[in-house]
């Protein structure tokens, strides 16, 4: 039983490994290495709006658990659409660094009194912050997570991601402006979380490491046109016109604009964002302060579970951001 059991584990490994790498082939075939003209100005010009929407935030509810207050904080962001944030912050008076971590794509966590009082919140002499980006989680009341990836993909200005880009960047502005912040950043996250830790640190001059663990939109063009996520991305337009508007959204062309130490893991097969995607993201990162852990393991988010990756990330922070 036991060996029929292994047989079939390593049948279905193969059958992965094997349609990675013909999507692999499709996807060198369709890469393309030019940026998009307008990249900086459109995003340029979408934070000179955000900016123009003050940076006003409200503390909703808020409780103790040993030595960390736990806020649930509400912010205004681009467009003057809102979202929510978990704020753990120490009780005792000083100046501390932050951790902001980006939530994976999901409808996420809608109980306001659920409050996250996890290992990575409970972190010591920290600021650590949870992020609900607009349409996802608690941030769903202008907004909802309904059709989010199609929402408004007609055009690059309207699309939801300009926006939750900007509810990234507003985080850490946030963060920064907190009177018990020493203005010292790092921004983490896997899939959507780990695209929204690059973006952030992007467009923020204030964060100071970046670790985004196998990121979502990595190169879009690797990405199967006829699975999720991409049937999904477009809905109701053609997928040329999806990947001309992606353009606008993929990491590998916010990863050029990173500086910053930058580590990230992922698995050698994943259905979702094939490796060669995650490298190019990678190797446009401009420091030589950045690693890559790439785990033996098929599947999206399955770099977590190694004990290996799990550590090297620690060691990671551990040397950039003490």
């Amino acid at each position: 039983m036991i060996l029929n059991r292994l047989k079939l584990k390593r049948l279905v490994l193969s059958s992965i490994i094997i349609c990675q790498l013909l999507l692999l082939s499709s996807c060198a075939e369709q890469h393309d290495e030019i940026l998009t003209s307008d990249f900086d100005s459109f995003w340029n010009s979408t934070i000179e709006e955000l900016e123009s929407f003050p940076l006003t935030y409200e503390e909703i509810s808020s409780k103790e658990f040993g030595s960390k207050k736990i806020s649930l904080i509400k912010i205004n962001s681009y467009n003057n659409i809102h979202f929510y944030v978990w704020l753990a912050e120490p009780i005792a008076e000083g100046k501390y660094k932050a951790q902001i971590k980006y939530w994976g794509f999901s409808r996420g966590n809608t109980d306001w009194n659920l409050f996250p009082n996890t290992t990575f919140m409970m972190q010591e002499n920290t600021l650590c912050v949870r992020v609900n980006i607009r349409g996802q989680g608690l941030s769903t009341e202008q907004i909802g997570f309904e059709d989010f990836l199609s929402n408004g993909n007609t055009s690059k200005e309207s699309y939801i991601y300009r926006g939750a880009f900007m509810d990234a960047k507003r985080t850490v502005d946030f963060i920064v402006e907190h009177p018990k912040s020493n203005a010292k950043v790092l921004t983490i996250g896997n899939s959507q979380g780990g695209l929204l830790a690059i973006v952030a640190s992007a467009l923020s001059s204030d964060v100071d490491v970046c670790v985004a663990d196998y990121p979502f939109f990595s190169d879009l063009s690797c990405y199967n046109k006829d699975k999720w996520p991409m049937v999904d991305i477009k809905k109701g337009i053609t997928y040329q016109q999806a990947l001309e508007l992606l353009d606008y959204f993929d990491a590998k062309n916010f990863a050029i604009s990173i500086e910053i130490p930058y580590f990230s893991h992922c698995a050698e097969y994943d259905n979702i964002t094939p490796l060669e995607g995650i490298e190019i993201v990678y190797d446009n990162i401009n420091t030589p302060e950045k690693e890559l852990y790439v785990v033996p393991c098929a599947g999206h988010g399955c770099s977590s579970e190694s004990p290996i990756a799990i550590q090297k990330e620690k060691d990671f922070i551990e040397q950039y951001f003490e």
